[in-house]
């Protein structure tokens, strides 16, 4: 094996493929510096930072493993070059990704036993760029924690991420709980593990042709199997537009109650400490904090209040 590794692949854009050869054969040979270089070089030239994400950074990761699959390196060389992508994900994410004060809210996660990172650390950087909230889980996260959690923070949407070959039944088994959870979850399957088994090649599917593709009953299937960072990009996009207009009275009231009871125990208050600051009856003050009672604007002024936040505070899912 030589200890100076050369990317061999010749299919890039012409605008682009200087900067992404050199980056991809810095990461390969432990250069970190030297990626980092190609990636400010890209930001100085004002190249759209989701296409350094999706066209410079995933591309050239993919790449890596396709080189490892093919025996042209070791798993050491793919790991370095992994570790760096993770350090250069961080510097952007600190430098340039700002997480929003508002917006629908996203889980990302790999599945249980899935130790791959960089995928969905890639899909939650872009969640955060078209202005989401996202809790990112990392790696590993048991499913049955995962549903709790899904359930606490109401997303609008979950993105699971598996590459190992036991990875389709349980996203399978996983979205199937999912969509029987009332509010309805868009959620994405991603990673090579879930899309060999989907067997998935070409063009974007609709539901119903992925559902026919991994046949399972439609109403059970993912929304989407994130096929590459592009197509990715593109549903995001989408659903970012519809998700930022529309949201259910259930959900909202959901919102509103956990927001409630997180600062109210922030502020160490008690349900019938705070239903008399502000004013309420404590049986209505718990059956706002489940999610089960309407509330007023004038009532949820006084709580606000009470708990000296701001009103719009109430209205996004608390950290």
């Amino acid at each position: 094996m030589p200890d100076s590794i050369e990317n061999k692949s010749n299919n890039h854009p012409k605008y682009f493929s200087r900067v992404k050869d050199r980056y991809l054969n810095a990461i390969l040979n432990g250069k970190e510096q030297e990626a980092l270089a190609s990636i400010t070089y890209a930001l100085t030239e004002e190249w759209d930072l989701l296409s350094i994400y999706s066209e410079l950074i995933s591309s050239s990761i993919r790449n890596i493993g396709d080189m490892w699959h093919q025996n042209e390196i070791t798993i050491s060389h793919e790991h370095r070059a992994s570790q760096i992508t993770l350090n250069i994900l961080t510097y952007l994410r600190n430098n340039l990704v700002k997480t929003p004060v508002a917006g629908p809210l996203a889980i990302v996660t790999t599945i249980e036993g899935d130790p791959h990172i960089i995928g969905p650390r890639i899909i939650a950087d872009i969640l955060l760029i078209n202005h989401w909230k996202v809790d990112f889980l990392g790696t590993d996260t048991p499913s049955e924690d995962l549903l709790k959690f899904i359930e606490i923070r109401n997303p609008e949407l979950v993105v699971l991420s598996g590459t190992l070959e036991s990875s389709f039944d349980i996203c399978q088994n996983l979205t199937k709980k999912i969509k029987n959870i009332p509010d309805n979850i868009n959620v994405i399957w991603s990673g090579s593990g879930v899309l060999k088994k989907s067997k998935v090649n070409g063009s974007d599917l609709t539901k119903a042709e992925i559902s026919e593709n991994i046949n399972i009953e439609e109403k059970y299937c993912p929304n989407f199997l994130a096929q590459n960072p592009n197509s990715t990009l593109k549903y995001i996009e989408n659903l970012s537009k519809s998700s930022i207009k529309k949201i259910s009275t259930s959900k909202l009231l959901k919102i509103i109650g956990s927001n409630i009871q997180y600062f109210r125990v922030k502020k160490n208050l008690n349900q019938s400490e705070l239903a008399s600051m502000s004013n309420v009856d404590r049986t209505f003050l718990s059956g706002i904090e489940n999610g089960k009672r309407n509330i007023s604007i004038s009532a949820l002024q006084k709580i606000s209040r009470s708990l000296e936040i701001d009103i719009n505070d109430l209205f996004n899912p608390a950290n």
